[in-house]
């Protein structure tokens, strides 16, 4: 973001009373110079996470590892227009962070991964729906759920001096009178 400051000034210094190229081909060219960066981050992210983690019970397809790869890709890409989008109407580095911090936790807090939809009030369910990252999140979600069935997880149960019994169960302890 401070560097987008830096050549946003000299943009508007500069290069728009001369008109030399718009504001739209401005960002675009910030834009689209990051996408390189983000898709080296997207496989060294994918490197260190996909295949410690993943690969205990065989390595995965390649359709998954490729899909995977695209997917995080594709969040690098999201977050970095995101901090454009924001930086571009902002008077500083330190007002954009700020705000976009507040904004990602927003996009966070309500994409169903923290708070189902159904357990979020009536009113905010708009920001589930409204969430970029509600598909971004559901689709790995998904994906790499199928990657690990039931036999994997350990179940562990509650030994029997720890359960509740059920409200409807009698009493064994006698009935105590009262005087």
């Amino acid at each position: 973001m401070p560097r987008f400051v830096l050549q946003r000034d000299l943009y508007e210094v500069r290069e728009r009373p001369s008109k030399a190229y718009s504001w739209a081909a401005f960002l675009i060219a910030n834009i689209v110079v990051e996408i390189p960066y983000q898709i080296m981050l997207g496989i060294m992210v994918y490197a260190s996470y996909f295949y410690p983690i993943f690969t205990r019970g065989g390595i995965p397809d390649s359709e998954r590892q490729g899909l995977v790869l695209l997917l995080l890709i594709q969040f690098f890409v999201f977050a970095s227009t995101f901090a454009h989008m924001l930086i571009s109407f902002l008077p500083d580095a330190e007002t954009a962070g700020n705000i976009a911090t507040l904004m990602f936790s927003l996009i966070l807090t309500f994409n169903g991964v923290f708070q189902p939809p159904n357990a979020l009030p009536g009113f905010w369910i708009f920001m589930y729906r409204v969430s970029p990252l509600t598909c971004k999140f559901s689709s790995p979600c998904q994906l790499l759920s199928r990657l690990h069935t039931n036999s994997h997880l350990l179940q562990i149960s509650s030994p029997q001096s720890l359960q509740q019994p059920s409200p409807a169960a009698p009493s064994s302890a006698p009935p105590t009178s009262s005087p």
